[in-house]
């Protein structure tokens, strides 16, 4: 067949085409979603955050109530920005008390990411008492049509509240409160997204 191919240049020309065409379609098939633990790398920059949304199971599993949302508001965020000497700020949405102030909240730490866990490290300039904050944090790939989006997806479960509860048990003035909120519940996490623009 080779031999008929090549004394016809213009078969040739046509069979390459086809190939040329057949290569470029495969290298352009659309990946899938994709999701692994995130590395320092994956997130070095600022991000804005998404609203928090709770999933909760067992006995406690009724809808929360403002008093018992407020319990984790520390988890509020607007932005995040994370640098490359392992330094962090947390910025909180806007919050507008009249027409001429607006009243924002910074957050200042240190970050470490291993294995997808991602610990928040501050400490209270008035106490000087150090709190940890530890989350899942997996890096996403979502592919829409020719785009691909990339998020962070970070996840407080209630084992992870636990062990944030219990450094602090000294200084948390809601410690029972919380302690005893998340130990109704057979499951409880929280989720946040974070996009980068």
């Amino acid at each position: 067949m080779m031999n008929h191919v090549c004394r016809r240049p213009g078969r040739l020309l046509a069979v390459c085409l086809h190939l040329a065409m057949l290569l470029w379609l495969l290298g352009c098939k659309e990946q899938g979603d994709t999701s692994r633990p995130a590395i320092p790398a994956d997130i070095y920059g600022t991000w804005n955050a998404s609203g928090l949304n709770f999933e909760s199971a067992g006995q406690g599993s009724t809808p929360m109530t403002t008093g018992q949302a407020a319990l984790f508001n520390a988890f509020k965020a607007g932005t995040y920005t994370f640098n490359w000497d392992s330094t962090y700020v947390k910025r909180s949405s806007d919050s507008t008390l009249s027409a001429t102030t607006v009243l924002v909240t910074l957050e200042r730490g240190t970050f470490k990411l291993l294995n997808g866990q991602l610990v928040l490290t501050t400490q209270d300039a008035l106490t000087k008492t150090t709190r940890n904050q530890y989350l899942t944090c997996n890096y996403e790939i979502r592919s829409l049509g020719t785009f691909a989006v990339t998020t962070i997806a970070l996840q407080v479960t209630k084992d992870q509240l636990l062990q944030t509860l219990e450094e602090e048990k000294q200084t948390n003035p809601s410690y029972q409160q919380t302690r005893d909120f998340l130990l109704e519940r057979n499951f409880f996490r929280i989720n946040q997204t974070l996009r980068q623009y």
